[in-house]
């Protein structure tokens, strides 16, 4: 596939917190249903109709990336998170998701960034740490996924179509009680965010040329990728994705993208695009959200109110929310995602 010069953000939103019993945010349950791998199965086909929605609607140009993204803490299950061995078989079921829709529907031109999942690993002492990380995952079938870099005249195999990326910081609001949370190995510092390792939990990541920042709720809340600026050899994040379960919106001082920015919420089931640009009279670059997006009502199954908390009266439906297609202007892509 030939560059992209464009993308499409498009949002699932619906509420995947607890379920709260107090108005303090300390007690309540963990929605999902009692076997974790049967809850894993539920929330994959729920999200397969939640997928089909959404290609309806999205823009059909092969040169328009489109993003699909889910609020933080989509996977977690009925006891909060998964035991840690159940994360191959999680990351082996979005895999087959991604290949095609029903119908062999390509999409090649799809990035998923499936929210986030939380596991738990247990050491001789039966004292549990616990992992909350985001799969980004790209769409079509690994032997079509090529890339043709700038004044290259043929295609490279992609080198990485999967990324990991690990919440650093831990919210009182993400688990009931005390839990050891496990978080990267970055420290604050240029460049150190920049991903050596597609799996090493930094969140900053480079996809067929695009640069793409990552940032997990309260790590937003806290400018992780501001803490971590690009180094003298490296260039500026293009696109910055904000996946959250309790942002009201995105922060406007730590948004640092030289393209867009997108914001998906799994507390107040809202999202939001932005798109940057330069306040001559101040001579500062500023972000302005985009026009509001088309939605797309997913029905509610009776099993599904067994993952989720739609008995709230915020978030009763679950919709799709398709933004308008953006045109890239930024010029200068880096070849480092295509093999040499």
């Amino acid at each position: 596939m030939d560059m992209f010069n464009s993308c499409q953000f498009i949002a699932l939103n619906l509420p995947s917190q607890p379920q709260w019993t107090n108005d303090d945010f300390t007690k309540g349950r963990y929605m999902g249903l009692e076997d974790d791998k049967n809850d894993i199965d539920a929330r994959i086909d729920f999200l397969k109709r939640c997928m089909k929605k959404a290609y309806r609607r999205a823009d059909k140009n092969k040169k328009c990336l489109k993003i699909f993204a889910m609020p933080e803490f989509f996977f977690r299950g009925k006891n909060g998170a998964y035991p840690i061995e159940l994360s191959e078989y999680l990351i082996k079921k979005l895999k087959a998701l991604t290949v095609c829709l029903p119908g062999n529907i390509s999409l090649l031109d799809w990035l998923f960034v499936f929210g986030t999942a939380v596991f738990y690993s247990t050491d001789k002492t039966n004292n549990k740490e616990i992992y909350n990380i985001c799969i980004i995952h790209s769409g079509g079938p690994p032997s079509q996924k090529l890339f043709k870099p700038p004044l290259q005249n043929k295609l490279f195999p992609i080198k990485h179509d999967i990324f990991i990326v690990m919440k650093d910081l831990l919210s009182n609001y993400d688990f009931f009680g005390k839990v050891n949370h496990m978080a990267s190995v970055s420290l604050s510092a240029p460049g150190k965010e920049r991903q050596k390792r597609n799996y090493d939990g930094n969140c900053i990541f480079e996809y067929c040329g695009i640069k793409f920042g990552v940032e997990i709720c309260l790590d937003h809340y806290r400018g992780r990728l501001i803490q971590s600026p690009p180094n003298q050899w490296q260039s500026n994040v293009n696109l910055q994705l904000v996946i959250s379960a309790g942002l009201a919106s995105a922060e406007p001082d730590n948004l640092i993208a030289d393209n867009y920015a997108f914001w998906c919420d799994g507390r107040f089931g809202e999202s939001k695009s932005y798109s940057r640009s330069n306040n001559s009279a101040f001579g500062q670059k500023q972000y302005n959200s985009n026009s509001r997006p088309i939605d797309d009502f997913i029905a509610i199954k009776t099993k599904d109110k067994f993952l989720f908390d739609f008995r709230c009266k915020n978030h009763k439906k679950c919709r799709i929310s398709t933004y308008r297609r953006m045109p890239f202007n930024f010029h200068r892509f880096s070849s480092n995602d295509a093999k040499k």
